[in-house]
């Protein structure tokens, strides 16, 4: 049974850049091709969840700084859960942080991490959207909701104690959406286990 079956697989890639590449046809927003995008809502589940799995490489060739994840709310929460408790990193919103993992309290989408330093609660809203960077040395998740949502804005990340970070740099991040809260991974091979993991 497919992700999208499970209520896991978002129904479009589209993050609202719908501009084709002239060299290869892909779209420099999602990263699907003309006939990709016109025929997306009749294509067969299976070959949409092909496409999909396509799409990080070819954002990779566009040379996107951020591609968006497949996963609903519901199918994120899953892997938050699974990345606060096992994968080394740093939680951010704004400029604090947190180093995980630590032990994870959850209630539907909302997670509390605690560590000897400091707790942070996380509460994913709906119509949340998840992009990993795939240009910087460190990785990271990066959790948004789209500039139409004013109301997720509220209560999303509370951090006690407060410790200053460096934010990432987040401008190849579609301007559609704003950021709410990320992590950022030790190592690419960390998050990408995470990730993996999480969902199974």
């Amino acid at each position: 049974m497919t992700a999208a079956l499970l209520g896991e697989r978002l129904l479009s890639p589209c993050v609202g850049t719908c501009t084709l590449d002239a060299t290869s046809g892909w779209c420099i927003g999602c990263g699907r091709s003309g006939d990709e995008l016109l025929g997306w809502g009749t294509l067969p589940e299976a070959r949409r969840d092909a496409v999909w799995d396509q799409l990080p490489a070819r954002l990779d060739w566009l040379q996107q700084g951020f591609h968006l994840l497949p996963w609903t709310p519901t199918g994120l929460a899953d892997r938050l859960a699974h990345l606060l408790a096992t994968t080394p990193g740093q939680w951010w919103s704004g400029t604090t942080a947190i180093a995980g993992p630590g032990q994870v309290q959850r209630h539907r989408r909302q997670f509390t991490l605690v560590t000897a330093k400091g707790r942070l609660t996380l509460r994913l809203p709906a119509g949340a959207r998840a992009f990993v960077s795939t240009k910087d040395e460190r990785p990271h998740l990066v959790v948004t909701v789209h500039q139409s949502r004013p109301d997720t804005a509220q209560a999303v990340c509370q951090l006690e104690p407060a410790q200053l970070t460096s934010p990432p740099c987040l401008g190849h991040l579609p301007r559609e959406y704003r950021p709410l809260f990320g992590f950022t991974a030790d190592d690419a091979t960390g998050l990408a286990a995470g990730l993996r993991e999480g969902g199974t």
